[in-house]
Formats: C-alpha cells, sequence, structure tokens
C-alpha cells in the first residue's frame, strides 16, 4: 500500500500569505526501483540520466543523458496502472543521439545537457555548463532517432562567466532544468546554485538565491528573472572534513502564470561518504521581484519566490540517490489509508548515477501520486493527459529503435 505524506502548511519567508491558483496536495509514495549500473540499452549505457519529459500519447519518457562525450536520450515506459511501482514496470525502450547543427556529434560542445522538454517537434535542452562553464538552452529538432541543433535562447552575461571570475554561474550549477507553461508560450528555466555575484545575498541564516530565468518562446526573448531561495545546506560536524549544499535541480511549470513544482536536492559529502536529501515545493512566483535588471542581488532588497513544501521525500524512508529530474505522468489509482480509491497524477523523479563514479548503484526511479486542484485558476493546468496542449507531434520515435518495437524493451 502506499505510504501517505499530507505535506506541511506552506512557508512564507515573512512575504504576505495568498493562496496560489493551483494547489497540491496529499502526496502519497507509489514505490522506488533501481537499475542497474552497466545496463547496455542498444549499444550505449545507461546512465547520467538529469532530465525527464512524458508523452501521454505515446505513454514514453524521453530521459535526457548528461555524457558530455555521447549526449542521448533513452526512451523509458514506466507502468502505473495498479498504482505502485514494482519490479517489471520499467522497460526501456530506445535511445536517441543528439547532434551538432552540421550532422557532427553534439559532444563537441562538451556541454552536459540536463533537462528536456518538447513543443512539438522542436526540443529544448539545459546544459548546466559547456567547455567553458557557461550554461545554455539548446533548441533542436526531432526526427526519429536523432535530435539536431538549431539554435540556442539567448544568455544576459550576468550568467556566463567573468574574465576574473567574480561573476556568471558557479562550475557546475548552471541550468538544471525546463519547464515549459501549458500554452507552450513560456519557458522557465533555473540556476541550481547561486550565481557567483550574489553568493551571501540570501543572508547569513538563509540558503543561497538561485535565480529562476523567464523567457518568451514567441519572440525567442529572456522576459524576467526572479529569485529562489534555497533550504540552507546541512551543517558539517565540528572538525571534520567534507562539504554540503543544497541546489535546484528541476521545475515543472503547472499554469501558464509561474506556479511550478520544484525539486531541491541536497548533497552532504562527509564521514559516511556521499549522501543525498531531496524536497518537493509549490512554488508561486506572483509576488516576487524581477530582478533581471540587476547584475547582483547582494546588498539589495527583493521580495523571493513564495514555496510551499509538498513532501520531503526522507520522510518516506527510503535511501534516496542523486536525485535530478522529474515529470508527471499518468493517471493512476492509489488506495488511500483508509482504503477509498483515489485517482492521482503521478509525478517520476530520475537520479543521475553518473555512471557509477561517485559510487552509486544505479539509477533511482521514484513513483509519487499528488492530488492537483486547480479551482482557483483561471487559467489551464499543466497535468498529463488533461492539459489542452496537443501532445501529438511531442516525439522522440522511440517504437522505431534497433529492437524492432516496445515489444522487445529492455524489462526491470
Amino acid at each position: 500500500m502506499p505510504r501517505h505524506y499530507p505535506g506541511h502548511p506552506p512557508h512564507h519567508g515573512g512575504h504576505d500569505p495568498h493562496e496560489p491558483a493551483v494547489n497540491v496536495s496529499n502526496v502519497n509514495f507509489l514505490g522506488s526501483l533501481t537499475l542497474g549500473t552497466g545496463i547496455d540499452v542498444f549499444g550505449t549505457t545507461l546512465g547520467g540520466l538529469s532530465g525527464l519529459y512524458y508523452n501521454p500519447l505515446s505513454g514514453a519518457f524521453a530521459a535526457i543523458s548528461d555524457d558530455v562525450s555521447d549526449p542521448r536520450a533513452h526512451g523509458l515506459l514506466i507502468d502505473l496502472s495498479d498504482g505502485s511501482l514494482d519490479p517489471g514496470d520499467i522497460r526501456i525502450a530506445g535511445v536517441a543521439q543528439i547532434l551538432t547543427p552540421d550532422g557532427g556529434q553534439f559532444e563537441t560542445t562538451g556541454a552536459e545537457l540536463e533537462a528536456i522538454a518538447f513543443n512539438g517537434n522542436t526540443v529544448y535542452l539545459a546544459s548546466s555548463g559547456d567547455a567553458a562553464g557557461n550554461p545554455a538552452i539548446y533548441v533542436m529538432e526531432a526526427h526519429g532517432l536523432t535530435v539536431t541543433q538549431t539554435g540556442e535562447l539567448p544568455i544576459d552575461d550576468k550568467f556566463l562567466h567573468s574574465e576574473d571570475g567574480r561573476s556568471g554561474v558557479q562550475v557546475g550549477h548552471g541550468f538544471e532544468s525546463i519547464a515549459l507553461s501549458p500554452d507552450r508560450e513560456t519557458l522557465w528555466t533555473a540556476t541550481e546554485r547561486a550565481l557567483i555575484q550574489d553568493m551571501g545575498a540570501g543572508g547569513r541564516r538563509g540558503g543561497e538565491i538561485a535565480r529562476i530565468v523567464q523567457y518568451d518562446l514567441r519572440s525567442g526573448t529572456e522576459t524576467g528573472e526572479f529569485a529562489y531561495q534555497l533550504d540552507r545546506a546541512a551543517r558539517m560536524p565540528r572538525h571534520s572534513e567534507g562539504s554540503s549544499s543544497v541546489g535546484l535541480v528541476e521545475m515543472l511549470a503547472l499554469d501558464d502564470h509561474g506556479t511550478l513544482l520544484a525539486l531541491e536536492r541536497g548533497v552532504i559529502n562527509g564521514p559516511r561518504g556521499l549522501e543525498y536529501t531531496a524536497k518537493l515545493y509549490l512554488v508561486d512566483l506572483s509576488h516576487a521581484t524581477d530582478v533581471s535588471d540587476r547584475d547582483s542581488l547582494s546588498g539589495s532588497r527583493f521580495q523571493t519566490a513564495e514555496k510551499t513544501l509538498l513532501a520531503n521525500l526522507d520522510d518516506f524512508h527510503i535511501d534516496l540517490a542523486n536525485l535530478e529530474g522529474m515529470a508527471l505522468g499518468q493517471k493512476v489509482p492509489v488506495t488511500q489509508a483508509d482504503g477509498s480509491v483515489l485517482e492521482q497524477q503521478s509525478l517520476i523523479i530520475i537520479s543521475d548515477d553518473d555512471f557509477g563514479a561517485t559510487g552509486a548503484q544505479g539509477t533511482q526511479i521514484i513513483a509519487l501520486g499528488l492530488t492537483i486542484d486547480d479551482s482557483g485558476a483561471h487559467q489551464r493546468v499543466n497535468v498529463a493527459q488533461q492539459s489542452s496542449y496537443d501532445h501529438s507531434s511531442d516525439h522522440f520515435d522511440f517504437g522505431h529503435n534497433t529492437s524492432g518495437s516496445y515489444d522487445n524493451a529492455l524489462i526491470f
């Protein structure tokens, strides 16, 4: 039976409280599976999965790998029809290659691809950093089993590394997320951690201030930046060697006006090795200050995005891996504590195993059930199979992979 987590009261950080147009509640744990390391998938190795996108018409997830030497996306099929994630419910359906505009291997850019989203045949990929350490949002076109770069969205200079090293994203902590609004007119991304010049803006007792960036996809231009305060990193024991950090690793858009799901992941590198934490938040940007005109937030006044804790994944009593990607999946029947059955929206969260380099035992996949209430909204809600957006042209054609069909996919 699923484990239930009612959530916590809203955390408003001292701001005037108000109800978001979209509410999420009654978070249920539906299961967790770990796929082993070194799995061969049609000539490639499954691993490094950092971003996730779901097409409700095909029922397939596209999981982007951050393998710099061979950028690619794997197709995953996840069966939650009985309301739980159990052995045998995951199939690996194929692989799609990422190419440069001239048809060459995308590896030449040195980019770590961390997030993926579709708008018809157009694919958006976020990078935490290229060979120079600078983040990017790549624009691609999908054609069967290949995805070819056609352009990039503009990146403001404040995110790029300066020659003196005093500004720009922290190395490896650029854009980790992509969220498309239901009307497909707005793209959201965010820095995983604070910009170098924003360090300290969160106060002595607060977490770092990341920046959520808004793009208008009709014009292809940035239209806003919003401060997001991360949870404070765990304190390390006195006199112990090690470090800890918290980052904003994934977002999903629930409406067209800045209501988001956000995944924060904590990393503790201490005496017991690498340990991870993860929290799921509902984020409301409607009262946040647009800070796009500020090269640095240090010493300035601004209002951060409001966030409500939905679930601390530690409370589900599972060992958490390096969680980085998430996507809304199909509707599922979830049995409640009183025996009643509630139809909920599934949420799939996936880990980056770093191909075993950090001691990870494989790719962790976690399934949650959410109740999403949009009764207070006057706009469409991005809920899988309920969005009025037409997903019919969203695809990597994983059904025509080298194995022949989904029926021959690898099953776990």
